[in-house]
């Protein structure tokens, strides 16, 4: 992502920065404070896809990207991290583009690697 400004989640300020995810849970509140427009991704899943596709319960429980909401921290990726991570966003963008029977399998793959990296 590039971009300038900050990015409120539950009304803490993030100062938006490249190569950082950001997880929101559906109860959260987010707001972007712009200084430039934006380019980056934004991935969003139902939790029906989610457990359908993706993972089990018993592993989304265990990974706890989304439970600690009070505690939100952005997650800065390393250049390494980064260089993994890109291609399987630009992966799973491919793929929705493309319609084919087994597309939602596809991407459920490409998510799983993706909240397990």
């Amino acid at each position: 992502m590039q971009a300038e400004g900050i990015h409120y989640i539950d009304f803490q300020a993030f100062p938006l920065q490249p190569n950082t995810i950001y997880f929101i849970a559906p109860e959260q509140m987010h707001r972007l404070a712009l200084v430039k427009p934006p380019t980056g991704e934004v991935i969003m899943f139902t939790a029906d896809f989610l457990f359908a596709h993706v993972m089990s319960v018993d592993l989304f429980n265990q990974i706890d990207l989304f439970f600690n909401c009070s505690q939100t921290v952005p997650v800065v990726l390393t250049s390494a991290q980064a260089e993994t991570i890109h291609p399987l966003i630009d992966a799973m963008h491919r793929e929705s583009e493309i319609e084919r029977f087994h597309q939602q399998a596809a991407l459920g793959a490409l998510l799983r690697l993706f909240l397990l990296y």
